[in-house]
Formats: structure tokens, C-alpha cells, sequence
């Protein structure tokens, strides 16, 4: 483990105390590691998001769209 410090306006203080004093963390420590890693997980989604859009993007142009042929391919890849 390590250390870190940083200053933050008495209101976000307050905030983190009041979370604390709630019960939903034992420290300031506890509730900054979890924003931590809620950041991270973010990260990967959008990272994963952005990745399925270039993906997309680099498929081609779209041909025409037949709505009971999307529901076939639907059924076709949830039975598999």
C-alpha cells in the first residue's frame, strides 16, 4: 500500500465523512479506492464501446435492412 495525499474543499470532505458515518465506508480510504476502481471499469466499458464503434465504422457500408431477417439472425445466434 502507499500513500496519498491531496487537498479538497471542506464540502467534499464533508461529503466523504457523511458516507463514512453512514456506515457505507469504514474510511476515507475504503471510499476513495472504490471511486477508483468504478473509474477504472468505466474505462474499460468505454474503451470496449469505443472499440465496437470502429469496428463498425471499418465493416463497410450497411446494405438494406430487413427486420425479419435481424430477428432470424437473432434467434439463429442466442440458440447457439
Amino acid at each position: 500500500m502507499t500513500t496519498i495525499s491531496f487537498l479538497v474543499p471542506d464540502s467534499l470532505k464533508e461529503w466523504v465523512q457523511n458516507q463514512i458515518d453512514r456506515g457505507k465506508y469504514a474510511d476515507t480510504g475504503e471510499y476513495l479506492s472504490e471511486l477508483i476502481l468504478r473509474d477504472q471499469e468505466r474505462e474499460k466499458k468505454l474503451a470496449a464501446l469505443q472499440d465496437a464503434i470502429t469496428q463498425g465504422i471499418n465493416s463497410g457500408p450497411a446494405g438494406d435492412l430487413d427486420i425479419a431477417d435481424i430477428k432470424r439472425r437473432a434467434r439463429r445466434q442466442r440458440a447457439t
